[in-house]
């Protein structure tokens, strides 16, 4: 149905213009909405950046420091075929409670990979939206990852080898090492009893970080992460059926 606009320009300014505007909304029987358009242009997230041309990356609140987002978009763009974003639809950045009570600067959900708006640098950033990207892929492929057990396999040799390593020195349960999935437990002992100097001097020989010993998931996503951030030989020397992995994830995602 054709509908007939008026336009006019809205007298007086500030306070005084939305009250004026109110009084002729209540004269005249119409609506006042501009509060509620305000409303939602503030709280719908802006997309200022794109990857690959088609994930968009929104901010809710701004980055705390001062970081260059179009290199960020174009270096991740240029590290990460398109075809590897298949399960991603966007990339949001701000404060999430799910970020700050799990203590982590990224986290994917149902396609989506939320970042802390706390961000060291371009690296740090990258870093993040790699390691989500492996989660993602995790989602659609995960029997091609973990189905025939090898990389389980891999996982575990190492973490007995850590085991041996540190019982020397500090006294753990074994049975913490011999499960793949994420311990509390096992997280505290590493970060709090051993330390981070100590920790990473300990998996250097074994693992191509500290935090992928903690779960077989970490073991894969940081194998992903730095595998693309132009670690392969490492990977491949120290990890030989996480670099296979990666190679086939890699063909299957690109059919």
């Amino acid at each position: 149905f054709p509908v007939t606009i008026g336009v006019i320009k809205a007298p007086k300014y500030g306070e005084e213009r939305r009250n004026t505007m109110k009084d002729l909304a209540l004269a005249t029987g119409a609506t006042f909405i501009m509060s509620k358009i305000v409303e939602y242009i503030q709280q719908t997230p802006k997309v200022h950046f794109m990857i690959h041309g088609r994930i968009p990356v929104y901010f809710k609140n701004g980055l705390t420091k001062k970081i260059n987002m179009d290199s960020v978009c174009k270096r991740v763009g240029n590290l990460l075929p398109a075809f590897l974003f298949k399960n991603i639809s966007a990339i949001s950045i701000g404060q999430y409670d799910t970020l700050d009570d799990r203590s982590v600067d990224s986290v994917y959900d149902k396609k989506i990979i939320y970042l802390t708006n706390v961000q060291d640098d371009e690296e740090d950033i990258i870093e993040n939206v790699l390691h989500e990207v492996a989660h993602s892929l995790e989602e659609i492929y995960k029997d091609e990852i973990y189905g025939d057990g090898l990389l389980r396999k891999e996982f575990l040799r190492k973490r007995k080898q850590l085991y041996n390593e540190l019982s020397v020195k500090y006294n753990i349960d074994d049975k913490y090492f011999r499960k793949t999935e994420y311990s509390k437990t096992l997280d505290a002992f590493f970060y709090k009893k051993v330390g981070c100097d100590a920790l990473s001097y300990f998996t250097e020989p074994l693992f191509v970080s500290p935090y992928s010993a903690t779960s077989l998931r970490e073991y894969f996503s940081e194998g992903f992460e730095n595998y693309y951030m132009g670690q392969q030989q490492l990977i491949m020397d120290l990890s030989p059926e996480l670099y296979n992995k990666i190679k086939q994830l890699e063909e299957l995602a690109g059919k």
